[in-house]
């Protein structure tokens, strides 16, 4: 029987906490064969585009923004794995197709576009505290 918190067969041994962790290193040493460094170039592109558009920094002043800057940080770094994917890694180390990793990005693009919606919809008063009436 399968649980439906873990996927795992019920039958199946555990694991301990160090094989847990050496089973993660091993994961990631692999992920980062496949993709690279993408989490690092995710944030060096933000910088260049904050740099580029002439501002020292970019304020997140309320949820909405923070959200939306979540989901510009996730959906930026499936494309630039989906890059790698295409263009660096020789084979993947991971059973993942560069197919699969576009398809990863989908959703995150129909969360960031519910929340804009949800943003422009909001009235102004709602987030500022002001009166736009």
């Amino acid at each position: 029987m399968i649980h439906p918190v873990t996927n795992m067969d019920t039958e199946t041994e555990t694991r301990s906490a160090v094989e847990i962790m050496q089973d993660s290193q091993e994961l990631y040493k692999k992920k980062n064969d496949d993709y690279g460094d993408s989490w690092k170039l995710v944030g060096k592109t933000l910088n260049l585009w904050r740099e580029h558009l002439g501002q020292d920094s970019i304020e997140l002043s309320n949820e909405q923004e923070l959200n939306s800057f979540g989901l510009f940080t996730r959906r930026l770094d499936k494309m630039i794995r989906s890059f790698n994917a295409w263009f660096v890694a020789n084979e993947l180390q991971i059973n993942e197709s560069a197919v699969e990793t576009q398809e990863d990005q989908v959703p995150y693009a129909a969360m960031h576009t519910q929340l804009a919606e949800e943003y422009a919809a909001m009235e102004y008063s709602d987030f500022s505290g002001e009166d736009t009436r």
